[in-house]
C-alpha cells in the first residue's frame, strides 16, 4: 500500500479538471516507467514492463473501445480515484486566495466503484488481463464564483480538482476479488432487497452490485418469487 501527503500544484482554472489526472499519474509512476507512451493509435498514461496503466478520474465507460482493443495484446490496470473526503475552495474571479473553504458533507466509499464499473462490458470485466485499482483520496475541489456554472450551484463553476493525499489503494485483479462486497452474514439465495438491507444501502445501490456481478458471472439466478430474483454465487467463481 502506498500513501502520500504530497500536494500537487494547480492554478485556478488551469487545464480545467486535468490537475487530478496529471498529479495522480505522477504519484502512481515508478522509476523506469514510460509516461504518455504511444501504442498504435493510443497514448497510454503509464507503460511499465508490458503493463499498461490508465488513470481515469471519471466516466470509465468512455474507455471501452480503447480497453477492448488493447486487451487483445496487453495487460491493463485501470486506476480510478474516489474522494473519501473533500474540501471545496471558493474563489472570486481574479483572486489567488480562496474566499472560503468548506468540507463537503459527502463522503466516498469503496462501494462507489460500482457506479462506474456497471458501464464496462463483460468482455473487459471478465478479461484475465484486466485489473482495477481504486485509490481512496482526499480531494480539493476548486470553484469560482464567476456566474458561468450550473444553475444548481447558482452560477458557481467547478474549475479544477486535485488530491492532497492517498489514503489507501485497493486492487481487484480478478472478478472473484469483488466478492468481498458481499457481507458475511448474507444468507443465500439472496435478493437485491436482502443485499441492500445487509449492506445498509438503498436498493438501487444493491442492484448495481448484482448487475456487475452478473456481468462478471460471479452470481447466477437461483429462482424467482413473484417479481423478486434470488441469486447464488456461481460455484466456478468462488
Amino acid at each position: 500500500m502506498k500513501s502520500s501527503t504530497r500536494k500537487p500544484r494547480a492554478s485556478i482554472g488551469e487545464e480545467n479538471e486535468k490537475s487530478l489526472h496529471a498529479s495522480l499519474k505522477l504519484w502512481y509512476a515508478q522509476p523506469g516507467d514510460l509516461l504518455e507512451h504511444k501504442i498504435g493509435r493510443y497514448y497510454i498514461d503509464i507503460y511499465r514492463n508490458g503493463l499498461l496503466i490508465e488513470i481515469q478520474t471519471r466516466n470509465l465507460g468512455a474507455l471501452k473501445r480503447k480497453l477492448i482493443s488493447l486487451l487483445e495484446e496487453y495487460q491493463i490496470r485501470l486506476v480510478y480515484p474516489i474522494a473519501q473526503d473533500k474540501h471545496i475552495h471558493y474563489y472570486k474571479p481574479g483572486k489567488k486566495k480562496p474566499e472560503k473553504i468548506r468540507k463537503s458533507p459527502k463522503t466516498g466509499k469503496l462501494m462507489d466503484i460500482f457506479d462506474e464499473i456497471i458501464h464496462l462490458p463483460r468482455e473487459i470485466l471478465q478479461n484475465p488481463g484486466f485489473s482495477l485499482s481504486v485509490l481512496m483520496i482526499h480531494e480539493e475541489e476548486i470553484r469560482c464564483e464567476d456566474g458561468k456554472g450550473s444553475w444548481r450551484r447558482k452560477g458557481v463553476s467547478i474549475q479544477d480538482r486535485r488530491f492532497t493525499q492517498v489514503y489507501e489503494e485497493q486492487r481487484f485483479n480478478q472478478p472473484a476479488d469483488y466478492l468481498q462486497f458481499l457481507p458475511p452474514l448474507l444468507k443465500f439465495p439472496f435478493s437485491n432487497k436482502e443485499l441492500a438491507d445487509a449492506l445498509n444501502v438503498r436498493i438501487h445501490e444493491a442492484q448495481k452490485i448484482t448487475y456487475a456481478f452478473k456481468q462478471m458471472q460471479l452470481i447466477r439466478l437461483d429462482h424467482k418469487k413473484g417479481n423478486r430474483q434470488y441469486f447464488v454465487i456461481d460455484s466456478k467463481k468462488e
